[in-house]
């Protein structure tokens, strides 16, 4: 992320999400990029002016299991649980969306302002982007993962 803010002209600090109240209060900081949920759960709303509305997408989480632990499982167990993994993703979505509404909602009451970038300006953050995305691909794969893979199939899917 402090690559990505140097890139479209911002100047960033890394501060950690504990902190970000006290620096924002103080003028230490002029914003901070997190969920708009979360900022409710760190009161950031309180010091908070102007919201941005960046959709730079979304954060992932997932439950793995070891293979040795699945191929222990019974077959109906396994099918148990692959049925309830997309009743559980679903019902994550809409919660974060839930959360997102419910901020702001309560943003917007207390008179913080929404701002979206025009086209022209996503257009430009996102071709500031490409050289910082350019360089994980490279120091992902310099490691021997497959990262030109992965980032091909995240630009597809967001398509």
């Amino acid at each position: 992320m402090p690559k990505f803010i140097s890139a479209v002209g911002g100047s960033p600090e890394q501060v950690t999400v504990v902190d970000m109240y006290t620096a924002m209060e103080r003028g230490m900081i002029a914003g901070q990029i997190i969920p708009l949920e979360a900022q409710l759960g760190f009161k950031l709303i309180e010091v908070t002016k102007y919201e941005t509305m960046l959709n730079l997408g979304s954060g992932s989480n997932f439950m793995g299991m070891r293979f040795e632990t699945w191929n222990k499982l019974s077959p109906a167990d396994q099918k148990i649980i692959d049925e309830l993994s997309i009743w559980a993703a679903d019902l994550q979505g809409k919660a974060w969306k839930a959360g997102t509404e419910q901020t702001m909602a309560i943003c917007q009451k207390r008179g913080i302002e929404f701002i979206e970038l025009s086209p022209e300006e996503r257009a430009r953050w996102i071709e500031a982007a490409k050289p910082v995305e350019e360089e994980w691909v490279k120091a992902v794969e310099a490691r021997g993962l497959p990262a030109r893979d992965l980032y091909n199939m995240i630009k597809q899917m967001a398509k």
